[in-house]
C-alpha cells in the first residue's frame, strides 16, 4: 500500500472554490395579496375634496347619486344618514319599537325601594352601579314587564338576563308577590365579570365608570346580537335596540375653516359624557367648558380640502355638541388623573343640581349662535357653508332638554384603586335613599345634594303627565301627590320656625302716653263719613284735652 502524498500547502482550500451554480424557480402564489384598504372600508371614507366633485361632475355623476350608490350597497350606513338629517326613527325594522310604554322616565306603578347588596369581596363598584341601574324607570319597567327573559339562552353568560332577573329580585318582582328583600348577593354578576370585560378581576377593586361603560356595552351587543337577520356593528339598525334607545346618544364635532368658511362636521355615538372638573366648580359650568369652541392655530393648523384651489393649512375652530340627547343621561365628573406616583384624585366639591337644563349644549343652540355672529358680523369673519357633509337639519329651532337627578354614586378615598363606592337614588316613591352595600337608608334630598359626586345618573323630563299612557299618568299623579306632601311639610316647619323666632323676641311695654289715645279713640262719638278727614286732622292730644270734663 503507497503512502497517502500530503498536500501541498500551495493547494486551494475547498472554500475557496467557486460552488456550482444552482437554477431558481418561482412558483406564482396562489392566494392574492389583500389590499391594504377594504372595499367596505373605501365606501365609508369621507374624501373631502373638491376636485373629486369636479370629476364627478365632468363624469356625469352627482353627490347625490355617489351617496345613492352608496347607500345602496351599504343600506346600514350610519354616518351618510346622520349627515343628511335622518333619524332612526326611520328604520323599517327596528330591534324595539320606541313607541312601547317601557321608555316613559316615570315609575309604572308605586313600589318599595329596591334591596340592599351584599359585599363579595371588593364589589361596591358593582353594587353602587347596579343600584342607579335597578332604580332607572324605563330599565326597571322593562324587565319587570318579563322583556328580558326574550334574551336568555342556555350555556355562557347573558347580560341582559342576567341584570333583568337581578332587577326583578331586587325589585320584587321575581316572587309574584311584590316582597322586598333586605339585602340580596350578586353573585350572578360577580361570578361573570371577565365576561363583562376582560381587564376585570374577582377580588379587585375597580372603577365603577368603567363597569357601568362595560355593563351596558354587553348588553347593547347582545341584544344586536339576537337580532335576526344580524345586525352590523354601528349601523343604524343598531341603535334601535332598547339600551341604545335609553342610554345612548350623537355627539358632533364641527370643524369650521376660517378661510373659507366651510364646515366639516362627525358624528359619533355616546352612552355617557365625561365633563373635565378640573377648573369647574360646576357642572353647569363643566358643560359650557364640554362646548367650548376651540381655535385650531400655531402647530395645530387645519388642513382644508374643503374649499376651492389645493388643500392647505389654516386656521379653525372646533366644537363638541350634543346633536341627539339620551333619554337617560349619565355623566361621569373625571376625578382621577394621572400624577408622578400614579392617579391621584380631585377630591373638591362640585355642584350638581336636581334639574338639569341641556339646551346650552345641544348642536341646534350652537347653530343658532353661530347664525346670530354671522348676520351681526362679530368674530367670524365668513358665515359657515355647507359642504355635502354639514346635517342640514342643524338650523331647526333649539327645543328645551330638561332633566331630573334620580342617581348619584360617591367615591371615599384617594386612589381609582382604593377606597368604597356607595350611591344614592331616588326610590319610586320620591324620597331619596343612601344605598351602602347591604344598608339601605332613607335620607333627605340635601343630603344627596351635598356628596362628592362621581357619576350622575339624569332621567329626560317628558312633556305632560299623560306622555306615556295610563301607567305614566297613574306614576305622575302620584309624583305630585309625593310634591304636594312635601311641600305642604315644608311649610309647616317653616311656620313654626317663624313662631318660635316670635316667641324669643321680648314683648313690648306700653307707654303712659298712648294711654289716653286709646281713652279719646273709645270715648269719641261716631262721626259720620263726611266729617272723618276733619275728626283725623286733629292731633289726638288736644282731642283727649277737650272730651275731658
Amino acid at each position: 500500500m503507497g503512502k497517502r502524498a500530503k498536500p501541498s500547502p500551495f493547494a486551494p482550500l475547498e472554500r475557496d472554490v467557486e460552488p456550482p451554480l444552482r437554477k431558481l424557480s418561482f412558483v406564482r402564489a396562489r392566494r392574492a395579496d389583500p389590499p391594504l384598504v377594504s372595499e367596505e372600508a373605501q365606501r365609508r371614507m369621507i374624501v373631502l375634496d373638491a376636485a373629486r366633485d369636479a370629476r364627478d361632475d365632468a363624469n356625469g355623476s352627482s353627490g347625490g347619486e355617489t351617496k345613492a350608490r352608496r347607500r345602496k350597497d351599504d343600506p346600514d350606513d350610519l354616518d351618510d344618514e346622520r349627515r343628511d338629517g335622518a333619524s332612526i326613527e326611520d328604520v323599517s325594522n327596528p330591534l324595539y319599537p320606541r313607541a312601547s310604554v317601557h321608555f316613559s322616565t316615570r315609575w309604572p306603578s308605586v313600589r318599595r325601594v329596591g334591596a340592599g347588596l351584599a359585599n363579595l369581596g371588593n364589589t361596591c363598584f358593582l353594587n353602587a352601579v347596579t343600584q342607579c341601574l335597578t332604580h332607572t324607570p324605563p330599565l326597571a319597567s322593562f324587565c319587570l314587564a318579563g322583556e328580558h327573559r326574550k334574551f336568555s339562552r342556555r350555556g355562557g353568560f347573558d347580560a341582559v338576563y342576567e341584570m333583568g332577573e337581578h332587577i326583578c329580585r331586587a325589585l320584587g318582582g321575581g316572587d309574584g308577590k311584590g316582597n322586598v328583600p333586605r339585602a340580596i348577593a350578586p353573585v350572578s354578576l360577580v361570578k361573570n365579570l371577565r365576561s363583562v370585560s376582560k381587564t376585570f378581576r374577582k377580588g379587585r377593586q375597580e372603577d365603577a365608570h368603567e363597569f357601568a361603560r362595560c355593563v351596558l356595552d354587553a348588553m347593547h351587543k347582545r341584544q344586536c346580537d339576537a337580532a335576526t337577520p344580524k345586525v352590523k356593528e354601528g349601523s343604524r339598525r343598531s341603535e334601535t335596540s332598547f339600551v341604545w334607545r335609553t342610554f345612548g346618544g350623537t355627539l358632533r364635532s364641527r370643524i369650521t375653516c376660517a378661510t373659507c368658511g366651510r364646515a366639516s362636521d362627525k358624528f359619533d355615538g355616546f352612552m355617557d359624557l365625561s365633563l373635565d372638573i378640573a377648573r369647574a366648580k360646576s357642572v353647569s359650568h363643566a358643560l359650557r367648558l364640554y362646548v367650548a369652541v376651540e381655535v385650531l392655530d400655531g402647530a395645530n393648523k387645519y388642513k382644508c380640502e374643503m374649499g376651492p384651489g389645493k388643500p392647505h393649512m389654516t386656521r379653525a375652530t372646533k366644537q363638541f355638541t350634543i346633536d341627539k340627547a339620551p333619554l337617560i343621561l349619565t355623566v361621569q365628573l373625571k376625578r382621577f388623573e394621572y400624577v408622578p406616583f400614579g392617579r391621584g384624585k380631585l377630591n373638591q366639591f362640585v355642584e350638581y343640581p336636581t334639574t338639569l337644563d341641556l339646551s346650552s349644549a345641544m348642536s341646534s343652540r350652537a347653530d343658532e349662535t353661530a347664525d346670530g355672529l354671522a348676520s351681526s358680523g362679530k368674530k367670524q369673519k365668513h358665515q359657515p357653508k355647507p359642504n355635502g357633509v354639514v346635517k342640514e337639519s342643524s338650523k331647526t329651532t333649539s327645543l328645551k332638554e330638561t332633566y331630573s337627578l334620580f342617581g348619584v354614586v360617591v367615591h371615599s378615598g384617594g386612589s381609582m384603586h382604593s377606597g368604597h363606592y356607595y350611591c344614592y337614588v331616588k326610590g319610586p316613591t320620591g324620597y331619596w335613599y343612601e344605598m351602602d352595600d347591604e344598608t339601605v337608608t332613607q335620607c333627605g334630598e340635601a343630603t344627596a345634594l351635598k356628596q362628592r359626586a362621581y357619576l350622575l345618573f339624569y332621567a329626560k323630563n317628558e312633556a305632560g303627565p299623560g306622555a306615556r299612557g295610563e301607567a305614566g299618568a297613574a306614576a305622575a299623579h302620584h309624583d305630585d301627590r309625593v310634591a304636594a306632601r312635601q311641600q305642604q311639610r315644608a311649610a309647616a316647619r317653616q311656620q313654626e320656625r317663624l313662631e318660635e323666632h316670635a316667641q324669643e323676641k321680648p314683648i313690648a311695654e306700653k307707654t303712659p302716653e298712648r294711654a289716653p289715645e286709646k281713652a279719646a279713640q273709645t270715648e269719641s262719638p261716631k262721626v259720620p263719613t263726611a266729617q272723618k278727614p276733619a275728626v283725623e286732622a286733629v292731633p289726638v292730644k288736644a282731642a283727649a284735652q277737650t272730651e275731658s270734663p
